[in-house]
């Protein structure tokens, strides 16, 4: 979110931000197998990254959130990564990031109304990324079996 610098000029409120919602997640890699004629194979592809959340700006007199109140504006989940059609081997690709919350911007009219409270329990703020169905290992090549002759 950028730096805020709100101005009240004459009633007119400046420096509102223009854009406050999230950035979506990154895609998760796409996998493959190194075969035994020596070539990659395409095997798994990447999940999508979630969508960015929405931004909300309140103005207002005052502003209170209640015992069961909260504000979401949490970023999508991103979606795991798929296994391919390989019929040798299958590597799921990386699961897809969390979209970003968005920025929440309150303003209170008066110097004699009090913030409202906020705490954990009041705003959700983050998309989550999946698990791959099945760990892909740890980034040493996989090898495809050797057919027999």
């Amino acid at each position: 979110m950028p730096p805020l610098n709100i101005e009240n000029n004459g009633g007119d409120l400046q420096g509102i931000p223009d854009d406050l919602s999230g950035s979506g997640g990154a895609r998760g890699g796409h996998s493959s197998f190194y075969s035994f004629d020596g070539s990659y194979e395409p095997s798994g592809r990447g999940g999508l990254g979630g969508k960015g959340g929405a931004g909300i700006v309140v103005i207002a007199r005052g502003i209170a959130i209640g015992v069961s109140g909260k504000i979401e504006n949490s970023g999508e989940d991103g979606s795991p990564g798929t296994t391919g059609d390989s019929n040798v081997i299958q590597v799921p690709g990386g699961s897809g990031g969390g979209g970003a919350p968005g920025g929440i911007v309150l303003l209170v009219d008066g110097t004699q109304n009090p913030m409202p409270i906020l705490s954990n329990s009041k705003i959700h703020v983050m998309g989550k990324a999946r698990i791959a169905p099945v760990m892909p290992g740890t980034g040493a090549p996989v090898w495809a079996p050797m057919p027999r002759a």
